[in-house]
C-alpha cells in the first residue's frame, strides 16, 4: 500500500492553510507527486516518503512570479499593462547604463 497523488494534493491542501508552513500551489502537486515516487508505482510507500520529506524538510522554497503590485493591485497592473513594463525592465539590452536603472525603479516604485 502507498499514498496515492489524491492524498497527496488532500494533504497538501490541508498543510496550506497553515501559517507557519510554506505554501504549495495546487498546480505543483503533480510535480511533487512524481519527485517522491521515485520507483513510479503509482504510489508513494512510506521509505519513498521519509527520503523526501527529510530531503525536503528546509528546502522547498515558493519563488513567485508575480510582482508585488500585480499581486496586491491586479487592476492597476491590467489597466497600465504591467507585464509590457515588467519586460522592459527585466529586458538587459534595453538599459542604457545608470540612468536608465533608476528611472525603472522610480516608475516601478511609483506604481507599486
Amino acid at each position: 500500500d502507498g499514498v496515492t497523488q489524491g492524498q497527496i494534493q488532500d494533504l497538501i491542501a490541508e498543510v496550506n492553510e497553515s501559517e507557519i508552513l510554506p505554501y504549495i500551489p495546487r498546480a505543483h502537486v503533480a510535480y511533487l507527486f512524481k519527485r517522491l515516487d521515485e520507483d513510479e508505482s503509482g504510489t508513494i510507500d512510506a521509505e519513498e516518503f521519509l527520503s523526501v520529506c527529510a530531503k525536503l524538510r528546509f528546502s522547498y522554497v515558493r519563488v513567485r512570479t508575480e510582482s508585488g503590485c500585480q499581486r496586491r493591485y491586479p487592476e492597476l497592473w491590467e489597466r497600465y499593462r504591467g507585464e509590457k513594463w515588467k519586460s522592459w525592465a527585466l529586458d538587459h539590452s534595453s538599459w542604457t547604463g545608470l540612468p536608465t536603472i533608476v528611472h525603472t525603479v522610480l516608475l516601478l516604485n511609483s506604481v507599486c
